[in-house]
């Protein structure tokens, strides 16, 4: 209508802004500004409802009509303002999202590691914690594990290509331990091995393994089994803080057993990072799955595969679940195969099959027809197989 090119000309006569649905509804349906206001809200958001929309419909209609617009034109301009109201955002929110968007992709372009230690301090954003460590990963930063003797409560850079993490992201780790630890090592400075540790630290003995397993400890030079025995024994006597000979006169007597202990495999160190952080740090979760992964095609060369149906593996890092014009179920997810991002749609027929194992994060092995829709790769999904480890 030219009513609508006139009004839209900024957006080519496309409707972009809420401000623009109630433009509209008030220059071509005659709504009053009061009410276009009321059919904006009736449409989107919190305040929607369908017989508010149905009832400012019909004078939005009667509106169009009295200016001798058709039918058919007046149901096309509303089938628009009905379905975009749903997710548009006022002109000024755009604005502001537009400015954070660019100020951040300057940030992570130019400070990745503090742009990303400061995401995971704040408790992340629309990924879980692992994906913005794994980001961090392929960006080629270091992340390194909780240190008794470096570590503050958040995560913070020590240079500009390194995040360390902090105590507060150790799950289970209690304000009994990270206060009193906390507060030793600023007044009396750093532990010089585990032993003054154990002496100084206050810590509980329940956290002190959590410590020595997430390998907070390991700047001391020791095994972790052999200091979660040094643990056991100092509490086991009741003990919280011991004269120093007699300390050393007990674990002496250890030294030549502790040292028999095998140090944990990078399967039990994943293991445990997993538990502790709900992520790894110290490897890619994907590194303990190379045998089924071996004939996937990776994200970096699915290009090469338009049109044909190839094998892509990975984990879970984001879903979303929507439905059809008919309303069937169908989902999209993002694969993470650390080399890159897989987007892949899951259609109703394949959802429903395989819709009990993406409650999992996987890793997957998923089986489709690689497309490229306006220069977007995407893996329409056949079959999916969820990698569980024996």
């Amino acid at each position: 209508h030219p009513k609508m090119a006139e009004m839209l000309r900024s957006t080519y006569g496309v409707m972009v802004y809420q401000e623009d649905v109630i433009k509209v509804a008030h220059f071509i349906g005659g709504l009053s500004l009061g009410e276009a206001d009321l059919l904006r809200r009736a449409m989107s958001g919190k305040m929607r409802s369908r017989d508010a929309m149905r009832a400012l419909k019909n004078t939005f209609y009667a509106g169009c009509g009295r200016q001798g617009i058709t039918d058919e034109v007046i149901s096309e301009i509303w089938r628009q303002m009905e379905s975009f109201a749903g997710y548009s955002f006022c002109k000024a929110h755009s604005a502001s999202y537009a400015v954070l968007s660019f100020q951040e992709a300057y940030l992570k372009a130019h400070y990745p590691a503090l742009f990303l230690c400061s995401v995971l301090n704040n408790q992340g954003g629309y990924y879980r914690p692992e994906v913005y460590i794994q980001e961090a990963r392929h960006l080629g930063l270091r992340i390194l594990l909780p240190d008794v003797n470096t570590s503050d409560e958040l995560h913070f850079c020590p240079d500009d290509r390194t995040i360390q993490l902090g105590f507060l992201h150790v799950k289970g780790l209690t304000d009994r331990t990270r206060v009193p630890l906390l507060r030793e090592r600023r007044e009396h400075g750093k532990f010089t091995d585990f032993d003054d540790f154990l002496r100084r630290a206050g810590t509980t003995a329940e956290d002190t393994g959590l410590l020595v397993r997430c390998g907070a400890c390991d700047g001391f030079g020791e095994q972790r089994p052999a200091m979660l025995v040094r643990t056991r024994l100092f509490f086991n006597r009741g003990h919280r803080r011991v004269a120093e000979p007699e300390l050393q006169l007990r674990f002496e007597s250890f030294d030549e057993d502790l040292r028999r202990l095998r140090p944990y495999t990078p399967e039990q160190i994943t293991q445990i990072e997993l538990e502790t952080f709900t992520y790894t740090v110290s490897t890619h979760v994907l590194d303990h799955f190379e045998k089924e992964l071996r004939l996937t095609v990776k994200a970096d060369r699915l290009q090469e595969h338009v049109g044909r149906r190839v094998h892509v593996g990975g984990w879970m890092i984001a879903a979303k679940l929507t439905r059809t014009r008919k309303r069937e179920r169908m989902m999209f997810i993002n694969l993470d195969d650390a080399v890159g991002r897989i987007d892949v749609v899951l259609f109703p027929k394949a959802f429903d099959r395989y819709a009990h194992l993406l409650r999992s994060t996987g890793p997957f092995v998923i089986y489709g027809k690689v497309v490229r829709e306006y220069e977007v790769l995407n893996l329409v999904a056949e079959h999916v197989t969820l990698i569980r480890k024996e």
